[in-house]
């Protein structure tokens, strides 16, 4: 769940600034900061325990706009739009990547922790996940290269599969995440 929380900071300004931060993450994403000689600094405020509730807002915002992608392609035929929103989801989807990796690097494998009938869901979700996610990498760079060729037949066979896929995989990612590390 996304939250918004005021703060003041700056070193040289006292006006309040309002920060996003995310269920699950022990402070705000982001945080602004003035100062008169540099002016508006972004600062990260990321620590590792904080990597899965970014990995699942990831996963989401992916869904999300693969979903506008959808839209913009079936039902207004805008095709300029589509190109925009299916490059952008590839790039939250590159970050997600970076971001997963960074954190099972550091912590390795995270077992499921609970031994109850949610064990065997958890798996359901989790192996398909994996192994789709693993499969669809080459089929997503074909379907970005056809497109931006204009070779949109070739283009449209791969992603009457793919799209499908993709979504799921974002979608059990972000269910994976909540059986993991919320419920």
């Amino acid at each position: 769940m996304l939250s918004v929380v005021p703060a003041r900071v700056g070193t040289q300004s006292s006006y309040p600034v309002w920060i996003p931060a995310c269920a699950g993450m022990t402070r705000p994403l982001y945080r602004f900061t003035s100062q008169a000689d540099s002016g508006i600094q972004l600062t990260m405020n990321l620590d590792l325990t904080d990597l899965p509730t970014l990995n699942a807002l990831l996963n989401a915002t992916s869904a999300l706009i693969l979903t506008f992608g959808y839209i913009a392609i079936k039902r207004r035929g805008d095709i300029r739009r589509h190109k925009r929103l299916m490059l952008a989801a590839l790039a939250v989807s590159a970050l997600f990547l970076i971001s997963y990796l960074i954190y099972h690097n550091a912590v390795g494998s995270v077992p499921y922790p609970k031994h109850d009938w949610t064990r065997p869901l958890y798996f359901a979700i989790l192996i398909p996940h994996v192994i789709l996610a693993a499969l669809m990498v080459p089929f997503v760079v074909a379907a970005v290269i056809l497109g931006l060729r204009g070779r949109y037949r070739a283009h449209v066979r791969i992603t009457r599969v793919l799209w499908p896929v993709w979504m799921f995989v974002s979608a059990s990612g972000v269910a994976v995440y909540l059986m993991l590390y919320r419920f």
